[in-house]
């Protein structure tokens, strides 16, 4: 469907019945990871990069992701943005982390496309699936407009894939 801008959309229903409409060309999206999305200054691991680069990346803009997914978008929206974020304090306490807290700073920045691809730190158990569930409940809950891509771990765990 089209509004009378010409922009896509797709009608979904919320969890009280009530009807909503979602971009399908998307505009504004987050990176969710580990180190290969994003990595702060760490003197104690000897990495000294750019917060905004993936730890081992050469160039930020071309050897990360999410720069990648961003140059991707900007085809079609020139202004398209894909924020880079590192979850990995969820991938080590996936049932202890404070999601609130976690996401405090993006949960009100209207993203429409959101892009899961973390999983390879912590333990691959049990309360690993289950904390899957309840970062996934929570993102449905808090991005409403957002499109929510979980794509596989860089190395592979069969354990913690039949989360996905």
């Amino acid at each position: 469907m089209k509004d009378d801008n010409g922009n896509s959309f797709i009608i979904k229903v919320d969890a009280n019945g009530q009807l909503y409409t979602v971009p399908v060309g998307y505009r504004k999206a987050l990176g969710l990871g580990n180190s290969l999305t994003s990595h702060g200054y760490s003197e104690s691991i000897g990495y000294y990069g750019d917060p905004s680069w993936a730890m081992a990346s050469t160039n930020k803009t071309y050897t990360t992701w999410t720069h990648h997914l961003e140059n991707i978008l900007k085809q079609k929206y020139p202004n398209a943005k894909c924020d880079p974020y590192n979850i990995y304090s969820w991938e080590t306490d996936t049932m202890g982390c404070d999601l609130d807290t976690l996401f405090q700073d993006y949960v009100n920045q209207n993203y429409d496309l959101i892009i899961f691809r973390a999983g390879e730190n912590g333990s691959a158990d049990s309360s690993y699936i289950n904390g899957v569930r309840r970062l996934f409940r929570y993102l449905v809950d808090n991005f409403p407009s957002a499109k929510i891509v979980i794509c596989d771990m860089f190395w592979h765990n069969s354990t913690k894939e039949t989360a996905y």
